[in-house]
């Protein structure tokens, strides 16, 4: 998608939005989390760019009540290369005194004196019900201050209402109305790296999706606490595991876990069970801290700075009768939703949970913890095999393509989900090479105990799909082709080309697509070989009204085929305001013949310009449109330049499904459902956000940046990704710029 396109909507909003005369101030309370300095620094940045004053409230509230220097004006610069550090630079910390009214009562006056009138929470639902409190109470308040002297009557009325905007900054990810809280997924990957070995602890939602990620044998939590008995459950399930000799067993214990009569569940009481009723070496690792360390994960650093864009806006379009309200994540979207019904909820689900209505915790907790419980369920928990009633239908699974994090995690989900809705499950060794040659094999029982067995080779995968793939030509494309190359690669001699007299004019006009620049080589280069006189015009039509126009020559469009993007700048500009300006340029430069290559926006503007023939005589002249666009929809075109590279690159990660689909016609054997689970790196497979492996992938990026921003600054960050990209033989310069500044945001 097109950059300038996909912002125009944010710009639109920002120009109708200011924050001169406003000030806001910026604090976390509560726990740290790894993500919070990226929603600061969103905050701060996006705030000075409306033209608001930004205040940090160091400490949380114990600052906002101490005042003085824990409360300063923070400018660009304050929030430079915080992206990657953990915690959060400007503290967080419990405070009793805003409690109580004197507190709170302290808190306002320091704000009005700077003129704080809007407040950017980041912290757990604890903080946020104490800023709305605040909130609440702001009138009262300033008018007690006033009673004391302390302020005079013109402030009580001037900064007669506090704007407050949440957002939840937890690693526990236990506040209902998000999908996913600042944190969440940085400790996640925590918890990950070390309970590949060990057994471990964590908090509730984390325990949960840990345990999927981990593929742990039994998880207490206290939504959903283990059914009576479950003592001797857990035990048989761990000596089935030793009887396949699986020798690694993993229990996952969350903060709180409970049974079904309110009583605790601990780790020390887990390993007193083992190792009393089976005698198995047990190892207990309770990270607390642990989970909150380390650098924020790229999954954070882009929630986080998206929120805190959304808090300012919303503290921007904020009206006194507006309540306060958090930003949340719904659907990978940011929202705002009332702050104190999204408290309430979470505070229902500890009551469910102490009148013992699990099932209504479970309900309360979302779709995505519930949907994670049920998940976790059917791939942990097997039933017997005469309790599985049998589908007689045979399903298979492959990995074709590269190998990305998370195919194995993939195939254990699809081949358990079978076994346990009955059917027999296929695996499908070394892609469809392995599939022609009869490479397939019957899972033994689950993926863990068929991993097991040595005398089976590793599932891989592979990225050939059609080795023997042909290119055909008709005669008369060949000979079309051959005379074709000769025009644009032999160049005559100057004496030797008899010259026209015309000057022909080139122009790109609306987003940049693939053989746009390979379209202004030809047409430079044939236009050259008849004897005319080939003029570039720069920058679309905004640059044809300026006179960004000079002559092009045949050395000068040398290499263009291979260049992605347009090396002469396009812009969606259509050229109706400027058509003065364009027909005098017309006439400064006797152009006597436009050339225009682009999408539906040069389709709009050649016809504007055909229909200002009558008031304008320099548009006499022949004019004609060469439709490139990836959308491939301009009128009576067919085909665009740019979209065969477009759906190149869409139906490559498609190619198996397709070949197979295509092959059912003559193979019965296809004619069974066939279903692609997107696992790529590159995350470019339609209709889905999100490939297993690209989140990976991308932390891979990050860590990398990283180091090297701690080394050698952000800079180096971008000509290392440039000569990287180049090295790997990655033509489209324009992708590779817009690569290197996204990851820059990162390191910045």
């Amino acid at each position: 998608m097109d950059d300038k396109a996909s912002s125009a909507p944010l710009r639109k909003l920002l120009e109708n939005l200011s924050g001169a005369g406003k000030a806001i101030g910026v604090l976390t309370s509560g726990g740290d989390a790894q993500g919070m300095n990226a929603a600061v620094r969103a905050v701060v940045r996006m705030g000075i760019y409306v033209g608001a004053k930004v205040y940090f409230i160091y400490e949380g509230y114990q600052g906002m009540v101490d005042g003085g220097t824990n409360i300063v004006e923070a400018d660009w610069e304050s929030v430079s290369s915080i992206l990657q550090v953990g915690g959060t630079i400007i503290g967080s910390a419990r405070c009793k005194a805003f409690r109580t009214r004197e507190g709170r009562l302290k808190a306002a006056c320091n704000l009005v004196q700077l003129g704080i009138t809007n407040l950017c929470v980041i912290g757990g639902d604890g903080s946020l019900t104490g800023a709305n409190i605040f909130r609440s109470e702001w009138n009262g308040l300033l008018e007690e201050l006033a009673q004391n002297g302390k302020i005079d009557k013109e402030a009580v009325h001037k900064y007669a209402y506090l704007n407050v905007v949440g957002m939840v900054g937890s690693i526990d990810n236990d506040f209902c109305g998000t999908d996913m809280t600042i944190g969440t997924d940085s400790a996640l990957h925590r918890i990950i790296e070390v309970v590949d070995a060990i057994m471990t602890t964590a908090q509730r939602y984390l325990a949960l999706v840990s345990a999927l990620a981990c593929g742990a044998d039994w998880v207490f939590l206290p939504e959903s606490p283990p059914e009576e008995g479950w003592e001797d459950s857990m035990c048989v399930k761990l000596s089935e595991n030793r009887a396949r000799k699986k020798r690694l067993n993993i229990i996952i214990v969350a903060e709180g876990a409970i049974d079904t009569q309110n009583k605790p569940i601990t780790s020390e009481k887990i390993k007193e069970l083992v190792v009393t009723q089976l005698g198995y070496d047990t190892r207990v690792t309770i990270l607390g801290h642990v989970q909150r360390g380390g650098t924020p994960s790229a999954f954070d650093r882009i929630l986080a700075s998206r929120m805190g864009v959304e808090a300012v806006i919303a503290l921007l379009e904020a009206t006194p009768e507006t309540p306060a309200c958090v930003v949340s994540l719904s659907g990978n979207h940011a929202v705002r939703l009332p702050l104190m019904e999204c408290v309430q909820m979470t505070q229902d689900v500890q009551k469910a949970m102490d009148e013992r209505r699990f099932k209504d915790a479970v309900q309360l907790r979302g779709r995505s913890f519930e949907g994670n419980l049920n998940t976790y369920k059917r791939l942990a928990i097997k039933l017997p095999d005469d309790q599985i009633p049998k589908s007689n239908c045979n399903v298979a699974v492959i990995n074709v393509g590269a190998p990305a994090a998370g195919m194995n995690a993939a195939v254990r989900s699809a081949v358990r989900v079978g076994i346990a809705d009955g059917h027999k499950m296929l695996a499908i060794y070394d892609g469809f090479d392995g599939f022609a040659k009869g490479q397939v094999n019957a899972w033994k029982s689950t993926l863990d105990e068929y991993h097991q067995a040595k005398d089976e080779p590793p599932l891989v995968t592979s990225s050939i799909l059609n080795s023997d793939s042909t290119i055909s030509f008709s005669p008369r494309s060949f000979e079309g082709n051959l005379n074709t190359y000769k025009r644009l690669a032999i160049k005559l001699p100057d004496d030797q080309i008899p010259k026209s007299n015309c000057n022909v004019a080139v122009i790109n006009v609306g987003a940049p697509a693939a053989g746009m620049n390979a379209a202004v080589r030809s047409a430079v280069r044939v236009g050259i070989a008849d004897g005319h006189k080939m003029l570039a015009i720069y920058d679309g039509f905004d640059g044809f009204a300026k006179g960004q126009i000079k002559e092009i020559g045949w050395g000068d469009v040398g290499g263009w085929t291979g260049q992605g993007g347009s090396i002469l700048g396009t812009k969606r500009t259509l050229p109706g305001k400027n058509l003065e300006e364009i027909a005098a340029q017309m006439r400064a430069h006797n152009i006597n013949a436009l050339l225009i290559i682009g999408g539906f926006e040069a389709y709009l503007g050649l016809l504007e310009l055909s229909a200002a023939r009558e008031r304008h005589e320099e548009f006499c002249v022949p004019m004609v449109m060469v439709p490139a666009t990836v959308s491939n929809n301009v009128p009576g075109s067919d085909f665009s330049i740019g979209a065969d590279t477009a759906l190149n690159t869409i139906t490559d990660a498609y190619s198996s499904a397709l070949m197979l689909a295509n092959a059912r016609e003559s193979h019965d054997e296809f004619c069974v459902p066939i279903c692609v689970l997107p696992a790529t790196v590159s995350n470019n497979i339609p209709g889905t956000d999100t490939s297993l492996g690209s989140d990976t992938g991308l932390n891979t990026i990050v860590e990398v940046c990283d180091c090297w921003s701690q080394a050698y600054g952000p800079q180096a960050i971008m000509l290392t990704l440039l000569t990287k990209f180049h090295g790997n033989k990655f033509k489209e310069s324009h992708d590779c710029l817009q690569v290197a500044r996204r990851y820059m945001y990162f390191i910045q």
